[in-house]
């Protein structure tokens, strides 16, 4: 019940996500589980969605130790953080991935337009459609499972 709520006041009610309360777990049962409600006219059901492992944005993406990166019909959502400048001679030190104090990781989606030579790693547009910033790591995982319900919600079926 509360991985509902969450659906209901994190993507289709308009509020943020990252401010809710609900557990993690309660995330994860949203995410893996068929009980989200449709939000808008149709949903793109979490098994078409495509998980990668690295990262999507960002030039100095090489040097984020956090990254999620998840295709979503026509949308690649892309998260990011924990930017470590020097990893050689300064492993421990990090610096914020955006203007705010505590803006150490970003979630941003961007348009596909398409994947590399090998098929595997999607290609971000030049059209920028969202972006959120957090501080921890544990905001930016729950951040990109809301953006990837958002624009699933707001795309056809394939």
């Amino acid at each position: 019940m509360v991985a509902l709520r969450f659906a209901r006041r994190g993507v289709c009610g308009g509020r943020s996500a990252g401010k809710s309360r609900s557990p993690p777990g309660a995330v994860g049962r949203l995410a893996n589980g068929a009980q989200a409600e449709k939000c808008g006219d149709a949903v793109i059901p979490q098994s078409e969605w495509t998980w990668h492992g690295h990262a999507a944005h960002l030039s100095v993406r090489g040097r984020c130790r956090h990254h999620l990166t998840t295709v979503v019909g026509k949308y690649v959502i892309s998260t990011l953080g924990d930017y470590v400048p020097d990893p050689r001679n300064a492993p421990d030190v990090r610096e914020t991935i955006g203007s705010g104090n505590d803006d150490y990781y970003e979630t941003m989606v961007w348009t596909l337009a398409g994947y590399c030579v090998e098929g595997c790693c999607p290609q971000i547009g030049n059209d920028l459609d969202d972006t959120k910033r957090y501080a921890t790591a544990l905001l930016a995982n729950i951040g990109h499972l809301a953006m990837c319900l958002k624009y699933a919600a707001q795309q056809e079926t394939a």
